[in-house]
């Protein structure tokens, strides 16, 4: 049984303007930084999932996109069938660009169809479960190279809830 006497107990409070997210954190060992939109990275297309995280020298987040035909984009599975390709990657042992992921589809390549996409905790320094740091992050889906739709959250264990996307050559759906 759990002794909840010796468990901190943090309170997050949450904060949306604009295009950025500030997580403030009390009494945590390791608290979420205040995060803003980075500059988008990485290859552009036609179609275009990224990925931003805040801590990303105390957590490893974990972009997944699963096309219409099934397949999922990892970093366990870096390009696809369908011409899907993850171009940035970031891990606590490398980053490329610090706290950011990027999986496109080139011109013509995107299969119409749902897209479903989220975010996993993958690791903690050391592997170490109880040193999990909340991770805040923003999700963007860009269509040629607009922003369609964007999903926001902290992580501090486990998955994100799966978002999904209809696409549709040559149509581009709003926010």
């Amino acid at each position: 049984m759990t002794n909840y006497s010796n468990l901190q107990v943090a309170i997050a409070l949450f904060i949306f303007f604009s295009s950025a997210v500030l997580l403030i954190s009390c009494d945590s060992k390791y608290p979420a930084e205040p995060f803003e939109a980075k500059e988008l990275r990485g290859q552009s297309g036609e179609l275009r999932f990224q990925l931003q995280y805040s801590n990303s020298d105390l957590a490893d987040l974990e972009l997944h996109v699963q096309g219409p035909d099934g397949e999922i984009l990892f970093f366990g599975n870096t390009e696809s069938g369908t011409g899907g390709t993850m171009d940035l990657l970031c891990g606590l042992n490398f980053c490329q660009h610090a706290g950011i992921e990027n999986i496109y589809w080139q011109k013509g390549r995107a299969l119409n169809g749902t897209y479903r996409y989220w975010v996993s905790y993958y690791e903690a320094p050391n592997g170490n479960a109880a040193q999990k740091a909340p991770s805040s992050y923003i999700l963007f889906v860009l269509v040629d190279d607009e922003v369609v739709a964007k999903q926001t959250g902290t992580l501090q264990g486990g998955n994100s809830e799966t978002f999904r996307f209809e696409y549709e050559q040559g149509v581009q759906s709003p926010i």
